[in-house]
């Protein structure tokens, strides 16, 4: 895989280490910066300049981008890319996203910018610690991924762990380097069902799933029934609606909605929900919502700026931690 490329006029946002995401429209150059928030650079350079440089990049990464092959995508070292012809989008239009192979959250830091309050930290950390099954909800750029490789801290170092991705944005081994990881990327010849089913066979003690999409959420539900533990991310619009989004999309599957729904609400333990706001000083991202999952009922434990409610806590949820030790 390509590790370096030249993006000439992207270059100096790209080497930022706080902007995040790049999204050329054709005109404007949106930029989304960790702490600046999102800003725009208009008339940004020459359409004819970067659509020699897209021309360039096709051919550094072998891949087409004709009209009859409008759309590309790919990765380069920790960047992913998306562009778009202008046969079907007017003009050119290009996406740039940076992950990271370094976790953006700390202990500290969460606490002292109110993403989310130490007594809700420490539930989760208590949730990971007892092997609890959670979601991770939010809208596009909300930071699921982020809190999805802070939460990764708290599981054992002698368990194996199973990374599922379509891009690798988890860095799981980068992260924990002398832990037992195998990192699987989804392809046109291995889709999410195949990479479930696969890593089964592998012995994972955890499944890290970078987002729940589409019909792989019924293998994922067969795959938690086994006893594998899971976090994950989902689009959602809220923690409570995690249950109802997983079972929608499921509905190409010959499925009771009633008994599936209960099934869902008794594999999965906690769903966590992120709110991304635009502020005057900047992008604000924290934790709206903690929710419990039980059969009939999908319980809310903690609001932003509130306390954790431990006595909302399910049956399920005690007696996991009673049997790891885990002390709330």
């Amino acid at each position: 895989m390509l590790r370096r490329f030249d993006f000439e006029m992207f270059q100096m946002y790209v080497d930022q280490a706080d902007v995040t995401d790049l999204n050329y429209n054709g005109k404007d150059l949106w930029v989304d910066d960790l702490n600046k928030g999102r800003y725009v650079v208009k008339g940004f350079s020459d359409k004819d300049a970067i659509y020699r440089l897209v021309l360039r990049l096709s051919n550094a990464v072998n891949l087409p981008y004709t009209v009859s092959n409008p759309i590309f995508e790919t990765e380069i070292g920790l960047l992913r890319i998306s562009v778009l012809h202008p046969t079907i989008s007017k003009d050119v239009c290009i996406s740039i996203r940076k992950t990271s192979g370094q976790c953006r959250y700390d202990v500290k830091s969460i606490i002292e910018k109110e993403y989310i309050s130490q007594a809700a930290l420490d539930f989760l950390v208590s949730s990971i610690r007892c092997r609890c099954n959670v979601m991770i909800s939010g809208l596009p750029g909300s930071g699921k991924t982020e809190l999805l490789k802070f939460l990764t801290q708290f599981i054992g170092d002698k368990e194996r762990v199973i990374t599922l991705e379509d891009s690798m944005e988890i860095h799981y081994g980068v992260l924990h380097p002398r832990r037992d990881c195998v990192a699987l990327k989804t392809s046109k010849v291995m889709s999410y069902d195949d990479a479930i089913k696969a890593s089964l066979r592998q012995r994972p003690d955890w499944l890290l799933l970078s987002e729940v999409r589409g019909s792989e959420a019924f293998e994922l539900l067969k795959c938690v029934s086994t006893g594998l533990h899971l976090i994950s991310t989902i689009h959602a619009r809220s923690a409570k609606e995690i249950p109802n989004r997983l079972l929608f999309m499921m509905n190409g599957a010959s499925i009771d909605s009633v008994s599936m729904l209960a099934q869902i609400e008794t594999l999965f333990d906690v769903g966590i929900h992120i709110d991304l706001l635009h502020t005057s000083k900047g992008i604000v991202r924290r934790v709206r919502e903690i929710v419990v999952f039980n059969q009939g009922s999908t319980v809310t434990i903690y609001q932003h700026g509130g306390v954790v409610d431990l006595n909302k806590l399910p049956e399920k949820i005690k007696s996991r931690a009673d049997l790891y030790g885990v002390q709330w």
